[in-house]
């Protein structure tokens, strides 16, 4: 949904993506231009523009306005798409691919800034998210149930939280709290909420909702 609360964008296995219209429901319009099913598609902040991506490889940032791709990252090996978005500020594009890497991207000079590794995603389409509460983190899902939370800068881990006991498929951070949710696959079943300690030796601790 964008920030208006007026449009619904939503990626197919028909390789478009569809903007809808939220108060009737109706089509507003289809934009083609991958050559897979869509995995991803998100606004930024504004809801002037969309990243969107899919399994061939592709992300694609729109222009809401006029319709248009105005730019398309990817790789020489271009590895499906599992996740896109953009940054807070709406600057930079956060590309999961399923050769188990996150890429920053430039996407006005269609330029990788950088890659972090450590986690496992080959199979499953797993969300990402900045944290930006408590310094410059990315956080993202990892295929062994564990989640992985990237010195922005630095690219190094951080920190791995452990609970889940299957895929974490789903990550995302609290603009102003230092709190991040996690949704695990079938064997698990949990949504874990977990908070920063300032005044403890450990890092974070969790709260656990069972589905």
């Amino acid at each position: 949904i964008d920030p208006s609360d007026k449009i619904v964008c939503t990626g197919s296995f028909d390789e478009t993506i569809g903007l809808w219209d939220l108060k009737s429901g109706k089509s507003i319009e289809k934009l083609s231009g991958h050559s897979d099913p869509i995995t991803s598609t998100r606004f930024n902040r504004n809801g002037e523009k969309l990243v969107s991506g899919s399994y061939d490889g592709l992300s694609r940032v729109w222009d809401v306005g006029s319709r248009r791709c105005i730019s398309t990252l990817t790789t020489d090996a271009a590895p499906a798409v599992s996740y896109a978005g953009f940054s807070p500020n709406g600057k930079y594009v956060l590309a999961a691919t399923m050769d188990s890497s996150l890429r920053l991207w430039d996407y006005q000079k269609t330029k990788c800034l950088k890659t972090y590794r450590g986690h496992k995603n080959e199979k499953y389409c797993s969300f990402s998210s900045f944290s930006y509460t408590s310094g410059m983190w990315i956080v993202t899902g990892s295929e062994d149930g564990t989640t992985y939370v990237y010195d922005l800068q630095t690219k190094k881990v951080q920190q791995v939280l452990k609970g889940h006991k299957d895929v974490v498929i789903s990550v995302d951070a609290h603009p102003k709290y230092d709190i991040i949710a996690t949704a695990s696959l079938d064997s698990d079943k949990t949504i874990r909420l977990w908070k920063h300690l300032k005044e403890s030796d450990e890092k974070v601790k969790q709260k656990v909702i069972q589905a």
